[in-house]
């Protein structure tokens, strides 16, 4: 179980995240991180074909960062999806060591993917979305 507060202060639950039966797709992202600008992107390539079966979540990883850094950088970069900071030991709870990790879980709370920095690919993600909507 974990908590996450979304840009506009509301605060869930990892349990109400798959309330509506839907999968969840985090990627713990930074600002100044040049992986995570083009790992996004690629996301964004596949995001459109997903959005009504899957949430998507951007994760700053940066505990320095605040929350308008990460909505200014989303919104510059045209991300459609909800960013996030984390709360208490979620980053330590998930073992998230580096920015670009990505973990992914299904409607059922099971985490079912995890990659970390540098790693997996926009044909990757698109057929565990596809597996798990």
């Amino acid at each position: 179980e974990f908590k996450i507060i979304y840009e506009d202060g509301t605060e869930v639950t990892s349990t109400s995240l798959i309330e509506n039966g839907k999968p969840v797709f985090m990627f713990f992202a930074a600002t100044w991180c040049p992986g995570c600008f083009k790992e996004l992107a690629e996301l964004k390539d596949i995001y459109p074909e997903f959005t009504d079966s899957v949430v998507f979540i951007s994760i700053g990883i940066d505990p320095t960062e605040s929350m308008a850094e990460l909505v200014e950088y989303k919104n510059r970069n045209g991300h459609p999806w909800r960013v996030a900071k984390p709360t208490e030991q979620m980053i330590a709870d998930l073992k998230v060591t580096s920015q670009t990790t990505k973990i992914a879980f299904n409607s059922s709370g099971i985490i079912t993917y995890r990659d970390g920095y540098g790693k997996g690919n926009k044909e990757i993600w698109a057929k565990w979305m596809a597996n798990n909507k």
